[in-house]
């Protein structure tokens, strides 16, 4: 029987599986950190060269010299998922950040939470200012809503014609119909289909 601060072979073993497991869940939780953070890279690094692409025919073909500083973005959803309010720990935030980092100005339209305040982020008071001045849409999350949009409509409340769509749901011959350069993440046909 041990003694007054003395620990037992059975507490001892207890805490032995208890570190344990909380390395385990730290380690996840590291890793976790960082897939999130390396595919917050490669969106970054496709939405460059979305613009490279998209103003290539401006510059002669030349798709090296562009860059994301003073672009405006209109970002379609904040949410972590489709339909729902819930901004906690969502890529589409992350994203933001980053392109503000790369100079972008990012105005946010979420649908869920009109009303939010974000920390460093412009949000739009409805779907019409947030692309207004926009020089690219940036669709994050795939809401109904933003799903379902007419290419033709938003064609004519926008000066932009670059739609980037990171969840593959928007048709890229209707949006390249109503005068959009399309680029889709992961979709072989897009230029920027390297994800």
């Amino acid at each position: 029987d041990p003694g007054h601060g003395q620990i037992s072979p059975e507490e001892r073993e207890a805490i032995r599986q208890r570190s344990a497991e909380i390395g385990r869940k730290r380690d996840a939780a590291k890793a976790k950190r960082a897939d999130a953070a390396g595919q917050d890279r490669r969106r970054q690094s496709a939405f460059g060269q979305a613009f490279k692409f998209a103003e290539s025919a401006e510059d002669g073909g030349d798709t090296t010299s562009s860059s994301l500083k003073n672009k405006r973005i209109a970002a379609l959803g904040l949410a972590y998922k489709p339909d729902v309010d819930d901004l906690r720990e969502s890529p589409a935030v992350e994203v933001i950040h980053l392109l503000q980092k790369e100079g972008a100005i990012v105005h946010a339209w979420e649908p869920f939470a009109p009303n939010a305040k974000l920390e460093g982020i412009d949000m739009a008071a409805d779907f019409d200012s947030a692309i207004k001045d926009a020089d690219a849409i940036l669709l994050l999350v795939n809401h109904t809503q933003f799903r379902t949009l007419n290419p033709v409509s938003v064609a004519s409340k926008t000066k932009a014609r670059i739609a980037i769509d990171t969840v593959n749901v928007w048709k890229p011959d209707q949006w390249q119909s109503a005068g959009f350069a399309v680029h889709r993440l992961g979709d072989a046909k897009s230029p920027v289909s390297n994800l």
